[in-house]
């Protein structure tokens, strides 16, 4: 369960819950390899975070589900085309992390916010620390999601 003191943080910024298809979404993450019940997987079955804005970080938090566009109605799409899904790729293949990470945040600068899913830690990556990464050496920055989304939101 979400933590009380973020929902207050979501509800005082007046973030609402989604109410995109819930099951559509639930596939689409453990396609992803994300478990729905995981901390993050229940963030994103709650909340759409690409609608947060943060004061301590100027990285976008991305969607499990394409953005819909000019009222269109949502499609479930590969996992692979999310937003999630395509820095994920992108992370993967050409900056060769593991694949027990999916990358949370857009890849346009050298570096991103990465969720083990081995582990539910965040790492607050850069390029030039990807061969900590690979072998191991590299702390996360938060042991949970929560603890993550706590500080994006303070």
């Amino acid at each position: 369960m979400i933590p009380l003191h973020i929902q207050q943080l979501l509800d005082e910024r007046g973030y609402s819950q989604r109410t995109d298809d819930k099951e559509a979404i639930r596939r689409t993450l453990v396609a992803l390899g994300i478990d729905p019940a995981s901390e993050l997987g229940e963030f994103y079955l709650a909340y759409d975070p690409s609608l947060l804005q943060s004061d301590t970080s100027y990285e976008q938090l991305l969607d499990v589900v394409i953005p819909v566009v000019d009222g269109a109605a949502p499609v479930e799409a590969d996992p692979s085309e999310t937003p999630v899904g395509m820095a994920t790729a992108f992370a993967r293949d050409v900056w060769e992390v593991p694949e027990r990470m999916i990358c949370l945040t857009t890849t346009e600068g050298e570096g991103a916010f990465l969720y083990d899913l081995s582990s539910g830690a965040i790492y607050d990556f850069s390029l030039s620390e990807q061969a900590e990464l690979c072998n191991g050496s590299l702390s996360p920055r938060w042991n949970s999601f929560f603890e993550f989304i706590a500080w994006y939101l303070s």
